[in-house]
C-alpha cells in the first residue's frame, strides 16, 4: 500500500484483509508506504490482529517505484479518490492492482473481474483478490499487463482529467 495514512484512505481495510489471508497463506505480508495522522491507530490495529511480524510501516518515501516493481500486488482501499495517482504509478510499474471503485480505478482496471475492483469497505473482496493472485501467480502478470495498457488512454494531465470529471458531473 502506498498512501497518506488518513481516514479516507481506509488503510485499516488492507490490514483486516491481510489478517484473513494469512490464515491460508502464512507467508503473506503487507508493506505500508506513507505517513499521516492515522499511523498510530493503524499500528494499534496491527497489534490487535497480532500482525507485527507481517506488516511493515516504511513511512513517507519520495520515489515509490521500487516498491511497486517488487510488490506482488498494490492495494488501494480508499473510500474516495479525486484522481488516484498511485493507481497510475502501480500500473506503469507492472504491479497488479486490487482497488475500491474510486477515482480512475474503473479506467485502469478494465479486466472486469470483480475481485480486482472491490466495493468500498469490502474486506472480503480484497481477500478474494489477494488469494486469487497468490493461487495463480501467472494471473499477476496478466492483470499487470491489462492495467498497463489501460493507462495509455489516460496519458492526460491531472487538470484535463479534472476538467473531464467536471463535465461528466455537470451532465448529471
Amino acid at each position: 500500500m502506498v498512501s497518506r495514512l488518513t481516514r479516507e484512505k481506509n488503510i485499516g481495510l488492507g490490514i483486516e484483509a491481510l489478517a484473513e489471508v494469512i490464515k491460508n497463506h502464512p507467508k503473506a505480508g503487507l508493506i505500508i508506504v506513507g505517513s499521516g495522522p492515522e499511523e498510530s491507530k493503524l499500528k494499534s490495529q496491527v497489534t490487535d490482529y497480532k500482525l507485527q511480524d507481517k506488516v511493515i510501516f516504511v513511512g513517507w518515501v519520495e520515489d515509490v517505484v521500487s516498491y511497486f516493481k517488487t510488490a506482488d500486488a498494490f492495494l488501494n482501499t480508499s473510500k474516495y479518490e479525486g484522481f488516484g495517482m498511485a493507481l497510475i504509478e502501480a500500473a506503469a510499474s507492472d504491479c497488479p492492482i486490487i482497488s475500491t471503485d474510486t477515482g480512475i480505478a474503473g479506467s485502469v482496471l478494465r479486466n472486469g473481474e470483480e475481485a480486482f475492483i472491490c466495493p468500498i469497505g469490502d474486506a472480503t473482496c480484497f481477500c478474494r483478490g489477494l488469494e486469487r493472485l497468490i493461487a495463480y501467480p501467472a494471473l499477476c502478470k496478466e492483470i499487470a499487463l491489462r492495467a498497463e495498457t489501460a493507462i495509455e488512454p489516460l496519458a492526460i494531465s491531472k487538470e484535463e482529467y479534472l476538467k473531464r470529471m467536471k463535465e461528466i458531473w455537470d451532465e448529471c
